[in-house]
Protein backbone atom coordinates (compact mmCIF):
# COMPACT_ATOMS: atom_id res chain seq x y z
CA UNK A 1 0.00 0.00 0.00
CA UNK A 2 2.79 2.37 0.82
CA UNK A 3 4.66 1.82 -2.33
CA UNK A 4 1.14 2.55 -4.63
CA UNK A 5 0.87 5.78 -2.63
CA UNK A 6 4.45 6.71 -2.96
CA UNK A 7 4.36 5.80 -7.33
CA UNK A 8 0.50 7.74 -7.17
CA UNK A 9 2.34 10.64 -5.13
CA UNK A 10 5.53 10.58 -7.78
CA UNK A 11 2.98 10.58 -10.94
CA UNK A 12 1.36 13.98 -8.81
CA UNK A 13 4.49 15.84 -8.84
CA UNK A 14 5.01 14.92 -12.30
CA UNK A 15 2.29 16.06 -14.15
CA UNK A 16 2.58 19.50 -11.84
CA UNK A 17 6.11 20.11 -12.63
CA UNK A 18 4.96 19.59 -16.62
CA UNK A 19 2.27 21.86 -16.32
CA UNK A 20 4.61 24.74 -15.23
CA UNK A 21 6.78 24.08 -17.84
CA UNK A 22 3.87 24.35 -20.52
CA UNK A 23 2.73 27.45 -18.29
CA UNK A 24 6.15 29.43 -18.99
CA UNK A 25 6.92 28.12 -22.40
CA UNK A 26 3.30 29.65 -23.14
CA UNK A 27 4.57 32.91 -21.19
CA UNK A 28 7.45 33.00 -23.04
CA UNK A 29 5.61 32.34 -26.60
CA UNK A 30 3.60 35.25 -25.96
CA UNK A 31 6.53 37.59 -25.17
CA UNK A 32 8.29 36.50 -28.19
CA UNK A 33 5.34 37.01 -30.43
CA UNK A 34 4.35 40.91 -28.87
CA UNK A 35 8.63 41.60 -29.50
CA UNK A 36 8.21 40.29 -33.66
CA UNK A 37 5.00 41.85 -33.65
CA UNK A 38 6.29 45.43 -32.58
CA UNK A 39 9.56 45.01 -34.46
CA UNK A 40 7.70 44.32 -37.47
CA UNK A 41 5.86 47.14 -37.47
CA UNK A 42 8.19 49.91 -36.78
CA UNK A 43 10.42 48.14 -40.09
CA UNK A 44 6.88 48.57 -42.25
CA UNK A 45 6.65 52.01 -40.52
CA UNK A 46 10.35 53.16 -41.61
CA UNK A 47 9.54 51.38 -45.29
CA UNK A 48 6.35 53.46 -45.66
CA UNK A 49 8.17 56.90 -44.66
CA UNK A 50 10.95 55.77 -46.99
CA UNK A 51 9.01 55.64 -49.89
CA UNK A 52 6.61 58.49 -49.00
CA UNK A 53 9.45 60.83 -49.03
CA UNK A 54 11.06 59.14 -52.46
CA UNK A 55 7.60 59.90 -54.11
CA UNK A 56 7.44 63.46 -53.03
CA UNK A 57 10.45 64.13 -53.87
CA UNK A 58 10.16 62.41 -57.29
CA UNK A 59 6.67 64.22 -57.87
CA UNK A 60 8.71 67.56 -57.13
CA UNK A 61 11.32 67.19 -59.82
CA UNK A 62 8.16 66.20 -62.17
CA UNK A 63 6.25 69.47 -60.93
CA UNK A 64 9.95 71.78 -61.22
CA UNK A 65 10.21 70.56 -65.14
CA UNK A 66 6.61 70.85 -66.60
CA UNK A 67 6.81 74.34 -65.01
CA UNK A 68 9.73 74.71 -67.33
CA UNK A 69 8.34 73.35 -69.78
CA UNK A 70 5.29 76.10 -69.41
CA UNK A 71 8.07 78.98 -69.26
CA UNK A 72 9.23 77.85 -72.32
CA UNK A 73 5.77 77.56 -73.91
CA UNK A 74 4.88 81.33 -72.47
CA UNK A 75 7.94 82.68 -73.82
CA UNK A 76 7.93 81.53 -77.19
CA UNK A 77 4.34 82.80 -77.35
CA UNK A 78 5.05 85.97 -76.56
CA UNK A 79 8.25 86.42 -78.59
CA UNK A 80 5.55 85.23 -81.40
CA UNK A 81 3.22 88.12 -80.72
CA UNK A 82 5.66 90.40 -80.93
CA UNK A 83 6.74 88.96 -84.17
CA UNK A 84 3.70 89.24 -85.80
CA UNK A 85 2.68 92.79 -83.95
CA UNK A 86 6.33 94.35 -85.61
CA UNK A 87 4.96 93.07 -89.21
CA UNK A 88 1.86 94.60 -88.81
CA UNK A 89 3.38 97.93 -87.46
CA UNK A 90 5.80 97.99 -90.77
CA UNK A 91 3.11 97.36 -92.74
CA UNK A 92 0.92 99.61 -91.74
CA UNK A 93 3.61 102.44 -92.03
CA UNK A 94 4.47 100.89 -95.41
CA UNK A 95 0.88 101.92 -96.33
CA UNK A 96 0.74 105.09 -94.86
CA UNK A 97 4.15 106.04 -96.63
CA UNK A 98 2.21 105.29 -100.05
CA UNK A 99 -0.85 107.23 -99.09
CA UNK A 100 1.38 110.54 -98.25
CA UNK A 101 3.70 109.47 -101.94
CA UNK A 102 0.35 109.37 -103.07
CA UNK A 103 -1.16 112.48 -102.15
CA UNK A 104 1.79 114.46 -102.44
CA UNK A 105 2.43 113.79 -105.93
CA UNK A 106 -1.27 115.01 -107.01
CA UNK A 107 -0.38 118.09 -105.16
CA UNK A 108 2.60 118.61 -106.76
CA UNK A 109 1.19 118.32 -110.28
CA UNK A 110 -1.37 120.97 -109.17
CA UNK A 111 1.24 123.38 -108.13
CA UNK A 112 2.21 125.99 -110.76
CA UNK A 113 5.92 125.51 -112.62
CA UNK A 114 6.60 129.15 -110.26
CA UNK A 115 6.74 127.02 -107.22
CA UNK A 116 9.75 127.26 -105.02
CA UNK A 117 11.60 123.93 -104.46
CA UNK A 118 12.16 123.18 -101.10
CA UNK A 119 15.80 123.56 -100.11
CA UNK A 120 17.85 120.55 -99.98
CA UNK A 121 19.28 118.11 -97.15
CA UNK A 122 22.47 119.71 -96.08
CA UNK A 123 25.95 118.12 -96.37
CA UNK A 124 26.00 117.93 -92.30
CA UNK A 125 22.52 116.84 -91.47
CA UNK A 126 23.61 114.31 -94.10
CA UNK A 127 26.79 113.02 -92.38
CA UNK A 128 24.89 112.66 -89.17
CA UNK A 129 22.69 110.48 -90.78
CA UNK A 130 25.51 108.25 -92.33
CA UNK A 131 27.18 108.06 -88.86
CA UNK A 132 23.99 107.19 -86.62
CA UNK A 133 23.35 104.05 -89.49
CA UNK A 134 19.89 105.59 -90.97
CA UNK A 135 20.97 106.36 -94.16
CA UNK A 136 24.40 105.16 -96.01
CA UNK A 137 26.82 106.83 -97.68
CA UNK A 138 24.76 107.17 -101.29
CA UNK A 139 21.95 108.75 -99.02
CA UNK A 140 19.45 106.21 -99.26
CA UNK A 141 17.66 104.97 -96.12
CA UNK A 142 18.72 100.99 -94.17
CA UNK A 143 16.44 99.12 -93.49
CA UNK A 144 16.73 97.52 -90.25
CA UNK A 145 17.57 93.78 -90.17
CA UNK A 146 15.51 92.02 -87.26
CA UNK A 147 17.55 89.89 -85.09
CA UNK A 148 15.60 86.38 -85.01
CA UNK A 149 15.79 84.22 -81.41
CA UNK A 150 16.31 80.65 -81.51
CA UNK A 151 14.10 79.27 -78.90
CA UNK A 152 15.38 75.71 -78.28
CA UNK A 153 13.18 72.66 -77.26
CA UNK A 154 12.83 71.35 -73.98
CA UNK A 155 14.61 67.90 -74.99
CA UNK A 156 17.29 70.12 -76.99
CA UNK A 157 18.53 71.58 -74.17
CA UNK A 158 18.85 67.95 -71.89
CA UNK A 159 20.63 66.89 -75.23
CA UNK A 160 18.19 63.89 -75.88
CA UNK A 161 15.45 63.33 -78.38
CA UNK A 162 12.02 63.91 -78.25
CA UNK A 163 10.92 60.36 -78.08
CA UNK A 164 13.28 59.71 -74.94
CA UNK A 165 12.05 63.09 -73.41
CA UNK A 166 8.14 61.95 -73.49
CA UNK A 167 8.64 57.80 -72.42
CA UNK A 168 11.98 57.49 -71.08
CA UNK A 169 12.35 57.38 -67.16
CA UNK A 170 13.46 60.58 -66.21
CA UNK A 171 16.65 59.06 -64.33
CA UNK A 172 19.40 56.27 -65.62
CA UNK A 173 19.13 54.11 -62.56
CA UNK A 174 15.25 53.62 -63.02
CA UNK A 175 13.34 51.23 -65.16
CA UNK A 176 9.38 50.39 -65.30
CA UNK A 177 8.42 47.30 -63.95
CA UNK A 178 4.26 47.66 -64.00
CA UNK A 179 4.31 50.19 -67.65
CA UNK A 180 0.82 51.75 -68.03
CA UNK A 181 0.40 50.34 -71.34
CA UNK A 182 0.90 46.21 -69.83
CA UNK A 183 -1.49 46.89 -66.53
CA UNK A 184 -4.23 49.18 -68.38
CA UNK A 185 -4.37 52.06 -66.35
CA UNK A 186 -2.58 54.06 -63.18
CA UNK A 187 -4.19 52.03 -60.38
CA UNK A 188 -3.99 48.51 -61.95
CA UNK A 189 -0.16 49.41 -61.95
CA UNK A 190 0.07 50.57 -58.20
CA UNK A 191 -1.86 47.78 -57.77
CA UNK A 192 -0.17 45.10 -58.69
CA UNK A 193 2.70 46.65 -57.46
CA UNK A 194 1.59 46.59 -54.18
CA UNK A 195 0.82 43.21 -53.92
CA UNK A 196 3.82 41.79 -54.96
CA UNK A 197 5.87 43.91 -53.00
CA UNK A 198 3.75 42.68 -49.87
CA UNK A 199 4.56 39.21 -50.47
CA UNK A 200 8.51 39.89 -50.84
CA UNK A 201 8.19 41.76 -47.68
CA UNK A 202 8.97 38.78 -46.00
CA UNK A 203 11.49 37.65 -47.22
CA UNK A 204 13.10 41.27 -48.82
CA UNK A 205 13.23 44.89 -48.34
CA UNK A 206 11.36 46.48 -51.40
CA UNK A 207 9.09 49.25 -52.00
CA UNK A 208 7.03 50.58 -54.88
CA UNK A 209 8.19 53.63 -56.68
CA UNK A 210 6.47 55.55 -59.20
CA UNK A 211 8.19 56.39 -62.49
CA UNK A 212 7.99 59.79 -64.44
CA UNK A 213 9.36 60.63 -67.83
CA UNK A 214 11.52 64.32 -68.24
CA UNK A 215 8.37 65.81 -69.62
CA UNK A 216 6.14 64.46 -66.25
CA UNK A 217 4.52 61.92 -67.54
CA UNK A 218 3.45 58.50 -65.78
CA UNK A 219 5.30 55.31 -67.32
CA UNK A 220 4.36 53.14 -64.45
CA UNK A 221 5.64 51.87 -61.12
CA UNK A 222 9.08 50.14 -60.15
CA UNK A 223 10.02 46.94 -57.44
CA UNK A 224 12.64 49.03 -55.61
CA UNK A 225 15.04 46.50 -53.26
CA UNK A 226 16.50 48.47 -50.68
Amino acid sequence: MKKIFIFLLSILLVLTITINLKERNTEKDVKERKITTTFNEEVEKTYEDNERKETEEIKEESREIIDDKEEVKTSKSIEENNNEHAVQTKETVKEQKTKESTTKKSSTEKKNETTKPEPTQSKEETRKEVESGTVDSSGNSVKEEQVKTVVKEPWEKLGISKEEYENKPMYSWMRVDYSVSSCGSVQNCESQCMTDSEELSYTENVSCIEVYSHSGKYLGEMLKRN
